[in-house]
């Protein structure tokens, strides 16, 4: 695997491994946040890999999918809309609130899991 994207898939991992935290701790909304950053990372290291250069800083999941130009399983790119559909709203108060009420422990161990396999999926594919 080449360095840079090396660098963001381990950070990609640690993310994902805050996210479990962040279930485990009952923190749900946390969980969407930390699972939006491991798939924009596992995105950036497709672009370094790809690319051969440093990623856009650009936090556009849809964006970043398209210009590395990812064909993903149906659950793996619903992953992507849904998180995408998360991104802004998580990062203001009244949007935490919002996500927060809508929360629910299953719907993010789905996203947790999903997220974990969306990594698994695409890291074999960086070597």
């Amino acid at each position: 695997m080449k360095e840079a994207a090396k660098i963001w898939v381990e950070d990609a991992e640690y993310d994902l491994a805050s996210a479990e935290v962040m279930y485990n701790s009952g923190r749900h909304f946390f969980v969407i946040f930390m699972c939006n950053l491991a798939v924009e990372k596992m995105l950036k290291a497709v672009w370094a890999y790809g690319k051969d250069e440093y990623p856009p800083k650009v936090h556009d999941l849809i964006y970043l999918m398209r210009k590395t130009e990812m064909v993903l399983p149906q659950d793996l790119d619903e992953l992507i809309i849904y998180l995408s559909d998360k991104n802004v709203i998580t990062r203001y108060p009244d949007g935490r609130r919002e996500i927060a009420n809508q929360l629910t422990k299953e719907k993010s161990k789905q996203v947790l899991d999903l997220t974990g396999g969306f990594i698994k999926w695409l890291k074999p594919k960086l070597k």
